[in-house]
């Protein structure tokens, strides 16, 4: 089955604050939207999206049988509908989604609700494209739990790139006094359906400080998370005085504790993390929200990224009115890309309170209540609630359920563009203005695979881009793939473009240029720079540079040279 999305392919080209991105807002699943043996579209009920751009909303439809009405879409294609007969527990269907999450590769954890099992002991399961890996009511095997402990239920689901996902599970661990346990677990499996593994990160009982004892994982939607990457951020309530009783841990470190200095208002505590959301990156930072110690509730609400500030209520923000300050940021989640941006929903204090509501990443406003159009309608409501929006690890995709005017709901997608520009490719067809460059020695790449001319392996080096491209952050990482291993090379930056066929590559980087780090590639033949670019190139903001890998790749290369290059990556500095 496909869903036909009104509009699909639409874009709107926004201003942002400082202008690093050109912005495009496309729609996804619009109310009312056919879905062929269903019904159409009436609700927008979850979200997420990749860094491909990947995407899954779960949407309810008209269908007049309600046991069958709600479908899970991805990319276009009902993947997923409420009533489906499951391979596993034999006799079962789906009942309903409880939790849902996107990898990188394209693949969806759920959680769902079963109808055909015995009964209410065993009426949900953990799912990974749709096969199953632990039942309510199966013994878990985690050496973290006592001898015989059953999973009683589940919570939310995080899926990672490394056939691994994380649950918030009950347990009944018969060496615990509470009937119902909350655990966080790690699920390893096999990618094919099949569990390898279950790890205990925290649980009730456990101890993270001295004679203090978690009484509860917290079990709201944004209250744990799971990098793609395994990184995973959890917050507890501990036994005890109530002043210093909830604090928020990564990979078991402890990022804020109730009562602890807050570090982002010099000589205020934590007074409140009981309600926080929070993210977690592949790069383990988090951000989350919490309230001061200040006294009063006008200006107690923070977010924090990293332990740097990024809003506060009562405080104004470069893309609000001057003069005017937040007054909430909603009962949202909020996500942090693996560079450092952080999208969260916020309100402000404008007299007109039909625009006084929008959606931001750090310092812009991307979209806002009563003023952005988006399908030929302007935006009447950002749902700000707690399945609102989610945005890619890279930061480039936001996928947001809006109300547009006339009450229409829907599922959108803001692509902010590229993090850099390919150029350069090795596959005969690249062409600054004078015809096709071709390879040095007929070594052209394989057409449309973006590499560098082909190495000794018979492919091209590729050059890719993480972090942000701020001089100001100082995070950019240049990684290069399918190089010759286990060799020397260097990333090379020039400051004017050009396309030279040289040793067994293109040179595409002109005058000045700029030797500007040596990266050994590994046995799999990848390479990471470690230095701060920007810095070490002599870049500055609005500069723009050319960047490639340089690479040695001895005796077999395909012209007799010794090296290579991969493309190049076009880089405007912000």
């Amino acid at each position: 089955m496909r869903i036909l999305t009104t509009g699909a392919g639409l874009g709107l080209a926004l201003s942002l604050s400082g202008g690093a991105y050109a912005q495009t807002i496309t729609t996804l699943v619009l109310e009312g939207d056919p879905i062929a043996g269903v019904g159409n579209v009436t609700l927008i009920n979850n979200l997420d999206v990749n860094n491909n751009g990947d995407w899954i909303v779960e949407a309810d439809t008209d269908n007049a049988v309600t046991t069958e009405d709600v479908v899970l879409i991805q990319n276009g294609v009902v993947v997923y509908q409420e009533g489906q007969a499951l391979s596993l527990p034999v006799g079962a269907s789906l009942k309903g989604y409880d939790s849902m999450s996107l990898n990188e590769a394209g693949s969806i954890s759920t959680n769902w609700s079963l109808n055909g099992t015995s009964g209410s002991s065993d009426d949900t399961g953990l799912y990974f494209d749709g096969a199953l890996l632990i039942q309510e009511g199966d013994i878990s095997t985690a050496a973290g739990f006592s001898a015989g402990t059953p999973y009683i239920g589940f919570f939310e689901t995080w899926n990672s790139d490394n056939n691994q996902f994380a649950v918030l599970a009950s347990v009944d661990d018969p060496a615990i006094a509470s009937t119902v346990d909350r655990a966080l677990v790690i699920i390893a499996h096999d990618g094919a359906g099949n569990l390898v593994s279950e790890t205990v990160v925290a649980k009730e009982g456990d101890q993270p400080f001295p004679g203090r004892f978690i009484t509860e994982i917290q079990t709201g939607q944004h209250d744990v998370d799971f990098s793609q990457n395994g990184h995973v951020a959890y917050n507890v309530d501990v036994d005890g005085s109530a002043a210093d009783d909830t604090a928020i841990f990564v990979d078991g470190t402890l990022i804020a504790r109730e009562g602890d200095p807050s570090g982002v208002v010099a000589g205020v505590n934590w007074s409140s993390l009981s309600s926080a959301v929070l993210d977690v990156n592949n790069n383990g930072k988090v951000v989350f929200h919490g309230d001061l110690d200040t006294g009063g509730t006008a200006d107690d609400r923070v977010i924090v990224y990293d332990g740097t500030l990024i809003a506060r209520e009562g405080s104004g923000h470069p893309a609000i009115p001057a003069g005017m300050v937040f007054t909430s940021f909603g009962s949202g989640p909020m996500y942090c890309s693996d560079s450092g941006d952080v999208v969260y929903f916020g309100d402000w204090d404008d007299p007109d309170t039909t625009i006084d509501t929008g959606l931001f990443i750090n310092d812009q406003l991307v979209i806002q209540e009563g003023v952005t159009v988006v399908a030929g309608l302007v935006v009447d409501d950002i749902r700000g609630i707690s399945d609102g929006f989610r945005m890619s690890d890279d930061g480039r995709y936001v996928i947001v359920e809006l109300n547009l005017v006339g009450g229409i709901e829907g599922a959108f997608l803001i692509d902010r563009g590229p993090l850099a520009e390919t150029i350069c490719v090795g596959d005969g067809t690249y062409d600054i203005g004078g015809g096709p460059i071709a390879c040095p020695c007929v070594n052209e790449s394989t057409l449309g695979a973006g590499e560098g001319c082909k190495n000794s392996q018979g492919h091209g080096a590729k050059l890719s881009v993480s972090g942000s491209l701020t001089v100001a952050a100082g995070n950019a990482v240049f990684s290069a793939t399918q190089a010759r291993p286990v060799q020397p090379g260097m990333l090379v930056q020039g400051a004017t473009l050009q396309a030279i066929p040289f040793k067994d590559g293109i040179l595409c980087m002109g005058n000045p240029t700029e030797r500007v780090e040596v990266a050994f590639t590994d046995a799999g033949g990848n390479a990471q720079t470690v230095g701060n670019i920007a810095v070490l190139g002599n870049v500055s903001p609005g500069d723009t540079r050319y960047y490639q890998y340089w690479y040695r790749d001895p005796a077999l290369s395909p012209c007799g040279t010794g090296s290579n290059f991969s493309q190049g990556l076009k880089v405007d500095w912000q």
